[in-house]
């Protein structure tokens, strides 16, 4: 009988009910698992974590001296929830989240005497609870109501798009002047209450609205759904600003949907108010979750990292060089040409496509024409140099960290048997605003 199947056969007479989640315990490694007490009777709860498996004979580490009664008496009713699996990191976040969400600490419903033993600042937004708010929204919990534009064009706003797109609020407005002035097609306007810094209601998606039917000449209205500050309280910034993006995933009458420009303004503001990596699990999830597909979510995590690393060599006074451009363009130019004479054949590449076909084309225009055997091949000019530039920060850390190696390697087995000679030389990437490349 496996560790899993004696967990189930052997669980303690207290508990009279076990979930072990929506796909059961994992098949794959795990690290450790989130685990929730809900006692039957009187309805407390008691969340942990475990560092090890199912079945390896723990079942809960609570101080309470009361839990710890009532889970030894066999006259006990609780329910054991396994709610999720993965790192010890990753479940140590997510059961400050439950706890902090719900005040564990002061709130008589949970036997836990604190919040977790990790604290929540700095860290990504929590994507079940922005979900449970979009489906709370769209679901209809909060009515839809009609409000002034005039009152709510003045409201401040959360900044869901990088920027207001024209066309799409030029749409909406010859769509509600087509309409009469009446705004019911149009998408609700969501009303964050009690939100801004001297307690004003905030507008959290809807600005396109907003502004179209500002424009319209019979518009009065436009449909809202206000937010009570009890609800969002608790979510930080990004989480509401990342609710608004999950709203705009499904196409509807009067609404663009979130943009890849959008997702990587989203990406670079919690990458840097909550100093998490762009390569972070949280990022594709989420980015899924908004309806990316893999490709996609690839391509804009790569272009969030791209920036970043740019915008961070900017405030170092360091200015990207593209070698595709003038003036770089001609000195690379200029450098390849100097390399040339009658023993050495130059050539430049950049590190993001090293085309091999182009290379053995190069090395045949230097072969002998004149062999003493029919068939042999002689290089004429024996030495190689290879200029390499990189055309961003990505390209230039994974030719340090692996293409370079596989270059060398593949030179020195496939060609140097030919009498070939190579020389890479790695042009720089950055120059500071104050100097010239030389």
């Amino acid at each position: 009988m496996s560790s899993v199947d004696n967990f189930i056969h052997d669980l303690p007479p207290s508990i009279k009910k076990l979930n072990t989640g929506p796909s059961g315990i994992p098949d794959t490694k795990y690290e450790a698992y989130l685990y929730r007490f809900t006692n039957l009777v009187d309805d407390k709860i008691y969340v942990g974590i475990h560092k090890g498996y199912v079945g390896d004979g723990y079942w809960q580490s609570s101080s309470d001296e009361e839990f710890k009664r009532i889970f030894a008496s066999a006259d006990s009713e609780l329910t054991l929830e396994i709610l999720k699996y993965g790192s010890f990191k990753d479940m140590q976040i997510e059961e400050a989240r439950i706890l902090t969400r719900n005040n564990a600490k002061d709130n008589p419903r949970y036997i836990n005497k604190s919040n977790g033993s990790v604290s929540l600042k700095n860290l990504p937004p929590d994507i079940d609870v922005m979900n449970e708010l979009a489906d709370d929204i769209r679901g209809g919990k909060y009515p839809v109501t009609k409000e002034l534009i005039e009152d709510i064009y003045k409201l401040p706003r959360l900044q869901v798009r990088l920027e207001e797109n024209k066309e799409h609020r030029q749409e909406i407005k010859e769509r509600i002047d087509d309409a009469g002035g009446n705004t019911d097609k149009c998408s609700p306007v969501v009303i964050y209450e009690k939100r801004g810094p001297q307690g004003q209601d905030v507008i959290g998606d809807g600005n396109h609205t907003v502004g179209g039917a500002k424009d319209s000449k019979h518009a009065t209205h436009v449909p809202v759904i206000r937010i009570p500050l009890e609800v969002h309280r608790s979510l930080t910034d990004d989480e509401l600003v990342g609710v608004g993006n999950i709203l705009n995933q499904k196409p509807e009458i009067v609404k663009l949907v979130m943009s890849t420009e959008d997702a990587i303004k989203y990406i670079i503001g919690v990458a840097d108010t909550s100093n998490v990596s762009p390569d972070a699990q949280f990022f594709k999830d989420y980015l899924k979750t908004c309806g990316f597909t893999r490709k996609k979510i690839s391509i804009i995590i790569q272009k969030a990292k791209q920036e970043i690393e740019e915008n961070a060599a900017r405030l170092k006074n360091q200015v990207w060089i593209d070698y595709r451009q003038s003036p770089y363009k001609e000195r690379l130019n200029a450098k390849v040409e100097q390399a040339r004479n009658s023993n050495t054949m130059s050539i430049a590449f950049s590190s993001g496509m090293f085309k091999w076909e182009h290379l053995i084309d190069h090395l045949a225009s230097g072969w002998d024409d004149h062999p003493k055997k029919p068939g042999e091949y002689v290089a004429s000019k024996p030495n190689v140099v290879i200029f390499v530039y990189h055309p961003n920060f990505e390209y230039e850390r994974k030719w340090k960290r692996q293409t370079q190696v596989e270059v060398y390697d593949k030179l020195h087995h496939f060609f140097a048997p030919a009498g070939y000679n190579f020389t890479i030389i790695e042009m720089p990437s950055t120059h500071t605003t104050s100097a010239l490349l030389n």
